[in-house]
């Protein structure tokens, strides 16, 4: 990789998860990389000690930080990561890959979630909300599209509650534009998010949400217009919140309608691609600037001024 980088000229590496940051970091400051940028688009709640140390370590050669989020940028300079060294450029999806039919809300009635099988995701707890549920709505089914380590304990806490017919985990999902459309109400009970992409796919397909008060849900879903925000770890709450838009179900398909257009207007994949360009502008403009500056303070003319010597 220092071979590379260093035949290709490369000006600028941008880095992206963890273990490329911790790699390629000092490997472009070997290959002599003027300029470095890492993705930090979660919270850092997996983060071990071990990666937490070797982050200070390489933190003093990384010009600049991405996150995705506000809550991304509070946590980094809780971090210490200075507030100059962040930028926040939010999430796109490419909308038109989903279809926003209203939901049918029509015999079996589908609650669902697209999540990475692990604890931060707080499946558990949409489980022990699906238990108080489903005595009172015979005819509501939960389906969770994903896959990860919590699925031996999440089959366990299905079959302690007898959910095993009403509470489906479908594994990987190959097609989640699909998955989403025969839904009637997303649930996203995370126990911790930055700007989660299931959460915009799940807007994009029209479909009322019912998320936890974290990261930045706050700032995608507006409490009663295109969603319900509960506490997270509430089970309470959140039965609450799916109860009201089962008896209420034109308030749902008014609140799903309100988060397509939301999606569609700032969180497209276009919307993104500009947030990412005007990025590299202000950021390349900055570089030539200091580099001008450096050249003028070392040989007292600007770089544009001709050199009479040559």
């Amino acid at each position: 990789l220092t071979h590379w980088l260093r035949h290709h000229r490369i000006h600028i590496l941008q880095t992206y998860f963890i273990d490329s940051t911790l790699f390629g970091v000092p490997v472009a400051r070997w290959a002599g990389v003027q300029r470095i940028i890492r993705v930090r688009n979660n919270l850092g709640y997996w983060l071990t000690r071990r990666h937490r140390w070797w982050s200070r370590r390489v933190e003093p050669w990384i010009d600049m930080t991405l996150t995705n989020s506000a809550a991304g940028r509070d946590a980094l300079m809780a971090e210490g990561v200075p507030a100059r060294k962040i930028a926040v450029i939010e999430n796109g999806i490419d909308v038109e890959r989903f279809v926003a039919d209203p939901p049918r809300f029509a015999c079996p009635l589908r609650f669902g979630a697209v999540a990475n099988l692990r604890p931060v995701k707080g499946l558990d707890l949409l489980v022990r909300a699906a238990a108080r549920l489903a005595p009172k709505y015979p005819h509501l089914i939960f389906e969770v599209a994903g896959e990860g380590p919590q699925r031996p304990e999440l089959e366990l806490l299905i079959r302690d509650l007898g959910l095993e017919a009403r509470f489906i985990l479908r594994g990987s999902v190959a097609n989640v534009p699909e998955f989403l459309a025969g839904l009637d109400v997303f649930i996203q009970p995370s126990r911790s998010e930055s700007l989660s992409n299931a959460l915009l796919e799940a807007m994009a397909s029209g479909r009322a949400i019912v998320a936890t008060r974290v990261g930045a849900a706050q700032q995608l879903i507006r409490d009663g217009i295109d969603g319900l925000l509960v506490d997270p770890e509430n089970v309470a709450e959140l039965v609450h919140a799916m109860e009201f838009l089962l008896q209420h179900p034109d308030v749902a398909r008014r609140m799903g309608e309100e988060s397509r257009k939301r999606v569609a207007e700032s969180y497209s994949r276009q919307a993104m691609c500009r947030r990412f360009e005007q990025f590299y502008r202000d950021f390349g403009q900055r570089e030539a600037e200091q580099a001008d500056r450096s050249l003028v303070n070392s040989t007292g003319r600007s770089c544009c001024e001709p050199d009479s010597t040559t």
